[in-house]
């Protein structure tokens, strides 16, 4: 939504123009507000599944529910870029961040099933930390991070095709950067008020990558099996789903 005012025209007004401000700020505080309430409900479902010793032996003797979360999670995905007018009508839109905050509590929660209770709250804190850094970063940076779309997606399918399992720090740093200024606006690219569904996912997904990255990197010993799911999730939520995401936001 971009709003001209022609300044050598006297007759010309800023009506317009402050109506767009009011609409993006608008826009901002409901996309931020969602997804607070989306990390809070989160925090919550896996702090339940991890801490409770009946939900934490349910979670664990019952692998069945990860097999079924994580294919729900692509579905999600799939809909949202194939299917945007669907996550853009009410009721649609909030049903959609439930499922989606759902799906992926849970498919998280498995990934925690066999780490430390102080690494994974150390990796929540630092993956909080440094989300509220490169956003504030985002919003008061003059360079224009949203002119990157291609070469962010260009990187992120070159990864998926090699298959690296290595760190994607640097990659997941540049996509919530740029996934802030599309949501701030007034760069080249911008999303449209009517995705605050869409602005809300990608930025949960951008957290979540934050917070699997830390939890790798303070866990020490993890078994096997555990470590081999959650190189399986890791994956998944920093490669096939920011490609996808972001295939849709630069052919759009």
């Amino acid at each position: 939504m971009d709003a001209k005012v022609d300044f050598d025209n006297p007759n010309s007004s800023t009506s317009d123009f402050d109506v767009d401000v009011k609409v993006r700020h608008q826009f901002i505080a409901k996309v931020f507000g969602l997804l607070t309430l989306c990390l809070i409900l989160t925090c919550g479902i896996v702090s339940i599944l991890r801490f409770e010793p009946h939900s934490y032996n349910f979670l664990k003797d019952t692998p069945v529910l990860l097999a079924i979360s994580t294919p729900i999670s692509i579905v999600l995905v799939i809909i949202f870029v194939c299917f945007p007018n669907i996550a853009r009508k009410f009721p649609w839109n909030y049903i959609l961040l439930l499922v989606m905050v759902l799906s992926y509590s849970l498919t998280i929660a498995f990934c925690t099933i066999y780490s430390r209770a102080d690494a994974i709250l150390l990796a929540a804190f630092f993956a909080l930390a440094m989300t509220i850094l490169l956003m504030l970063f985002a919003c008061q940076t003059k360079f224009d991070f949203t002119s990157w779309g291609p070469y962010l997606l260009v990187a992120a399918l070159g990864l998926l095709c090699l298959v690296i399992f290595t760190s994607f720090f640097t990659k997941i740093i540049g996509y919530l950067i740029y996934h802030t200024q599309l949501i701030i606006g007034g760069r080249k690219h911008e999303l449209d008020p009517s995705e605050f569904a869409f602005a809300t996912f990608i930025l949960y997904v951008d957290i979540i990558d934050l917070f699997i990255i830390m939890l790798e990197l303070l866990e020490e010993t993890v078994k096997l099996k555990t470590k081999l799911s959650c190189n399986f999730i890791h994956f998944y939520f920093t490669n096939i789903s920011p490609c996808v995401i972001n295939k849709c936001i630069y052919f759009d």
